[in-house]
């Protein structure tokens, strides 16, 4: 019954908060404000069939939360920011998710494609880290497989 009630007394606070400004990990509010701009960094490629061992990232957010810019040598098409659900963040999960179509080859010099990327990103300022994994199959190998990496660390470029 206990549990029920905090159940409950979460979804209450799920609708009722706002989910523009989230508290960060060292308690310091974030807004969409301190995303707007370009942020540029690499990730670590985890899977052992490609060759290439880093992935660059560079990302322009605006203040409609869209995302633009390349990953790899492939430009993003259709990308957008968002807040992750709350169970998954109560999980350990990052808090911010990156969805994006991707254009071209990942990795041009591989003939690697994939049609969509998903940026799994917490905000430790001045930072914004975490992992990735792109569309794909479990099997396959560097045809048609996920393509997924780790320590993930971009920075905000000011101009």
């Amino acid at each position: 019954m206990f549990q029920r009630f905090l159940i409950i007394i979460h979804i209450v606070f799920l609708v009722l908060h706002p989910l523009n400004g989230v508290q960060a990990s060292n308690g310091e509010a974030v807004s969409i404000e301190d995303f707007i701009g370009t942020w540029k960094g690499e990730g670590k490629i985890i899977v052992t069939w490609c060759e290439q061992k880093q992935l660059a990232f560079e990302l322009q957010i605006d203040s409609d939360g869209n995302v633009s810019g390349k990953i790899g040598d492939a430009h993003i098409r259709h990308g957008k920011i968002r807040l992750n659900n709350i169970i998954y963040r109560w999980l350990g999960n990052k808090k911010y998710i990156i969805n994006t179509k991707l254009l071209n080859y990942l990795i041009k010099k591989e003939k690697i494609k994939r049609d969509s990327i998903r940026i799994f990103l917490d905000f430790k300022k001045p930072f914004l880290t975490g992992g990735f994994h792109t569309s794909g199959s479990k099997f396959g190998g560097k045809e048609k497989m996920i393509v997924s990496g780790n320590s993930v660390k971009l920075v905000k470029i000011m101009k």
